[in-house]
């Protein structure tokens, strides 16, 4: 048993007990018996909100107000991208998309190490919804609480956080305060992705500059892909495509550049050379993630041992996962589905457009067509 799992199972373990423990906080919905949200309310970072709030109230106002714009340029991206992969799903039936961020490696999961995911998802939490309460406060709205949330099926699986604004309060604002107040969150991941990224780029080439590369590792298949046909597996290591060496993910990537559906391509792996023809309507398609193998250079060992190395890289690795999971995020809140970010940014510019009952109409209808695409997507992921 790894100790990726072993963590994960206590993780899982502390969540259920801290939630049986404090089921009399907790404010509980749920459905089939088996399904549950639950919502346990405290004050934490309200004292900080309210100070930085007060401290730079005019500024946080103004930078309120840039992201709205932002905010709806984010979310016609996010539509255009969920339109996108699902014209690629119907184009190449199997192919990888998108899929739940979980720190278990199953189908359909988009798999993140433990202790990055946790580090990740935990700090993401905290500066989204640190993101709604501080411009909140800004424009003197009221934040009644704050706190966690936990999705689960008998056991706490996905976790998450709120601050609970007045809504009574908050419905009674000029709506550029309202979006404001709803664009922070996505917004401040958004930033932080984007400070992440910088940093990535920063120390990625002295960490890259530690390892010999040894060929790409093949993470996942997607079933009925050229790639599970020709008989790829999952752990087998690629060396070469097309007898050109493959070291790294730029060149995974331009030995596919300039192939096209059809093309049948040579493979060479641990256990031998394979061939693949290659599906796909206007883009070619193998069906495979992959990831790069390598291992420290010998005369980094024996200058600086492995420990200090290891860390470094370690760091460089949780900064990237960091940039990807705090943009991810930020971008996924802009989609204009229900009561999330994106949702209630819509619905709320849509009041403003048109009457009341038609922005709701139009709201519900939206959200309703874009939920299905995501909820089909995910599930073929899965299936």
């Amino acid at each position: 048993m790894s100790i990726d799992l072993i963590a994960l199972l206590a993780l899982l373990v502390f969540l259920s007990i801290f939630l049986v423990r404090n089921r009399k906080q907790l404010q509980t919905f749920s459905f089939l018996k088996v399904f549950y949200f639950c919502m346990y309310r405290t004050r934490l970072g309200m004292t900080a909100m309210e100070r930085w709030a007060r401290r730079s109230e005019g500024l946080l106002q103004k930078a309120g107000y840039v992201m709205i714009p932002l905010g709806f340029l984010g979310m016609f991206v996010m539509i255009e991208e969920l339109i996108r992969g699902a014209v690629n799903l119907v184009q190449n039936p199997g192919a990888l998309t998108v899929g739940v961020v979980l720190p278990i490696q199953a189908k359909g999961v988009f798999y993140v190490p433990f202790f990055y995911w946790f580090i990740a998802i935990l700090f993401i939490m905290v500066v989204h919804e640190f993101g709604h309460g501080i411009i909140a406060r800004a424009h003197k709205v009221r934040v009644k609480s704050t706190g966690f949330a936990f999705l689960g099926a008998i056991i706490p699986i996905v976790p998450g956080a709120f601050v609970e604004i007045d809504e009574k309060h908050l419905a009674k604002q000029p709506k550029y305060t309202q979006l404001s107040i709803f664009a922070a969150g996505p917004f401040v991941n958004i930033v932080f992705g984007a400070v992440f990224w910088g940093l990535l780029l920063l120390l990625q080439p002295a960490a890259q500059g530690l390892f010999v590369a040894d060929g790409m590792t093949i993470t996942q298949v997607a079933d009925g892909s050229p790639a599970a046909i020709t008989g790829l597996a999952a752990g087998e290591l690629i060396t070469q495509v097309d007898q050109a060496p493959v070291r790294s993910v730029s060149d995974f990537e331009k030995a596919f550049a300039r192939k096209k559906p059809g093309d049948t391509v040579s493979i060479m792996t641990a256990s031998g050379a394979k061939e693949a023809t290659l599906a796909g309507t206007s883009k070619s398609y193998l069906g495979v993630q992959v990831s790069e193998a390598k291992h420290l250079k010998e005369s980094i060992v024996a200058s600086r041992g492995v420990l200090l190395p290891t860390l470094f890289v370690w760091l460089v690795e949780l900064i990237g996962w960091l940039f990807l999971l705090n943009l991810g995020v930020g971008l996924f809140n802009l989609v204009p589905i229900g009561p999330i970010d994106g949702g209630r940014m819509f619905h709320t510019a849509l009041q403003h457009i048109v009457r009341h009952h038609h922005a709701r109409r139009v709201w519900h209808t939206v959200s309703v067509v874009l939920l299905a695409i995501l909820a089909s997507t995910l599930i073929s992921a899965f299936v």
